[in-house]
């Protein structure tokens, strides 16, 4: 069975990735039904799908199948959790942002319980909340090691082609160019 922690928006991608056409409505219906019919659909039937290195990391459907059956990686899969992220998120880029990297005037007492905030919401950093924070707290110079956040392969191949994106954006030069120029409307 599909572990409940992917979204529908993942099942929709796996199969137009994969051209599981054979699904029919796969957009129109609901999370729980389309779970179901992927997994019946890729367990029954003997079909082929091309090995993905992109973005899930599977060579064929047995690939796949495992998957779908572990907790979605980019996910956090309960509430506590997610506010308790969010709360140390908060703290470490009110003490980065606003105190400006003063301990005295932020939530925290020590530099030691900053860093302890920091290496727990690095396991989550795929919210980008939780890149901004470390991102901020390591331009820090009393933070003698630089924290990393965790990323999934997904979420880094995304962050990759935006970062591509967006220089292409950026090259698209500015002709200037100076005289006596008539313009005729039509």
């Amino acid at each position: 069975m599909i572990h409940i922690s992917h979204p529908k928006k993942d099942l929709i991608e796996i199969i137009e990735l994969f051209e599981l056409y054979d699904i029919e409505d796969y957009r129109d219906l609901a999370k729980a039904d389309l779970s179901k019919e992927l997994w019946k659909y890729l367990t029954k039937s003997k079909i082929q799908i091309q090995p993905d290195n992109d973005y899930y990391f599977v060579q064929d459907v047995n690939d796949l199948l495992e998957y779908l059956k572990r907790p979605n990686e980019r996910q956090i899969t309960s509430n506590a959790v997610r506010y308790d992220v969010t709360d140390r998120v908060r703290n470490i880029i009110f003490y980065c942002h606003q105190c400006e990297y003063y301990i005295t005037s932020s939530n925290y007492d020590c530099m030691d319980d900053i860093i302890q905030d920091a290496i727990f919401i690095a396991n989550y950093g795929n919210m980008p909340s939780v890149r901004r924070a470390l991102r901020l707290l390591n331009k820090d110079d009393k933070l003698t090691n630089k924290i990393e956040p965790v990323i999934s392969r997904k979420v880094k191949k995304r962050l990759e082609k935006e970062i591509i994106n967006k220089k292409k954006k950026k090259q698209i030069p500015l002709l200037k160019s100076d005289g006596n120029f008539i313009l005729v409307f039509d």
